[in-house]
């Protein structure tokens, strides 16, 4: 397997779904890219198909879909966070390491909810009128997500996404 530069984003992306793709092959899963679209098609051994995209700033992360509770979409996102997991655990130690002062009076927050339980802070803003704009664009952008406008005034940093 080549190893690509993590230079850029899209040598990072490149490198991640090389691996991806290796590791859903170990275990039975066929992959085929969709043309001009940062988007995989998952088939697993029992036709069961899934998506997988990377979705760009301000989410930087990769999604599954679609949302449901099969077993086999739980399979795939193990197989994906453990493949992503050295990348993720050092990005989120030097998010850590920066200044609380990313936070400071960023009180509105715009939330990507996967699920019944799973919610990823995108970002943040100092006004409501801003994150309602940015909603707005990011909807346009993703109409399959589901995000929705949140006051959170605990003012704790936000987190990138986790992979699917």
């Amino acid at each position: 397997m080549v190893q690509l530069q993590t230079g850029s984003e899209g040598h990072r992306v490149a490198a991640e779904i090389q691996r991806i793709q290796t590791a859903l092959h170990q275990v039975g899963f066929r992959t085929r890219k969709q043309p001009k679209q940062p988007i995989w098609t998952i088939t697993a051994p029992d036709s069961e198909s899934y998506r997988l995209s990377f979705q760009p700033a301000p989410i930087r992360g990769w999604v599954l879909h679609p949302v449901d509770e099969s077993p086999v979409r739980q399979q795939i996102t193990e197989i994906v966070q453990s493949v992503l997991a050295p990348e993720r655990v050092s990005w989120q130690q030097s998010w850590n390491a920066q200044p609380e002062s990313r936070s400071d009076c960023r009180p509105w927050a715009i939330v990507m909810i996967r699920d019944a339980v799973q919610r990823s802070v995108i970002t943040r803003f100092r006004n409501r009128q801003d994150a309602d704009d940015h909603l707005r664009a990011i909807r346009r952008h993703m109409p399959q997500g589901v995000f929705e406008v949140v006051f959170d005034p605990t003012e704790q940093p936000a987190k990138a996404s986790t992979p699917v």
